[in-house]
């Protein structure tokens, strides 16, 4: 690991412990919450500089970029805002801007999880044996695991709220298509091909911690 990479790595988990810290003892509520947005925005940028460095593809980045948060804020607008599908559920104020209610940092969240994940299944070796198809649904998994972490954690976090008991089972059925289909466009368009920038796997890391200090503190 290069001196560039410790420093990154080095970044990415005291950012996440310094907020679980402060999450967990209430302190800097207001200035913590001011950050999420920006926070999201800053990941993604981190992230797709890192494989542009890498693979030199910035037009399939860029195109793969729109359709992901484009489709996200679809989904969020026509489920998760209907209540035909998926009553009492409703985004908070924390993540701004807002259209329709719906957050656009929901578009670089959703982005996120689908780098950070795809990055996570493809250390484990055996990936790069299966074909397109095997490899979108693990990446569906792998991206469905994160908001398993991450569901539990978006109330406390004031992102957004389930009226129910319990998150419904329609959220992750639906989180896990959406997750495999943008696997499987980025698969196509050659920007999850290439074996992503180790940071991302960090990055899911350290998120998943965060979430479960949130969710337990």
């Amino acid at each position: 690991m290069t001196k560039q990479n410790k420093i990154e790595v080095f970044i990415c988990y005291i950012t996440f412990v310094l907020m679980s810290a402060f999450h967990s003892q209430n302190i800097f509520t207001i200035q913590i919450n001011n950050l999420y947005s920006p926070l999201f925005v800053l990941i993604f940028v981190w992230i797709v500089v890192r494989i542009t460095i890498q693979t030199d593809s910035s037009k399939n980045i860029s195109i793969f970029s729109f359709i992901v948060f484009s489709l996200s804020l679809i989904v969020s607008l026509l489920v998760f805002r209907n209540d035909a599908f998926v009553t009492s559920f409703h985004f908070g104020t924390i993540l701004k801007p807002q259209i329709f209610s719906i957050p656009l940092t929901a578009g670089f969240i959703w982005l996120n999880a689908i780098f950070v994940a795809t990055a996570l299944i493809q250390r484990f070796h055996s990936f790069n044996n299966f074909n397109v198809i095997t490899k979108s649904l693990l990446i569906g998994l792998s991206f469905l695991v994160f908001d398993i972490y991450l569901e539990p954690a978006a109330g406390s976090l004031g992102f957004w709220y389930w009226g129910g008991a319990s998150i419904p089972i329609l959220n992750y059925i639906v989180l896990f298509c959406f997750g495999t289909l943008m696997g499987l466009i980025g698969l196509k368009l050659k920007v999850l091909t290439e074996q992503l920038p180790s940071i991302a796997v960090h990055l899911y890391l350290a998120q998943i911690l965060f979430f479960l200090v949130v969710f337990f503190s």
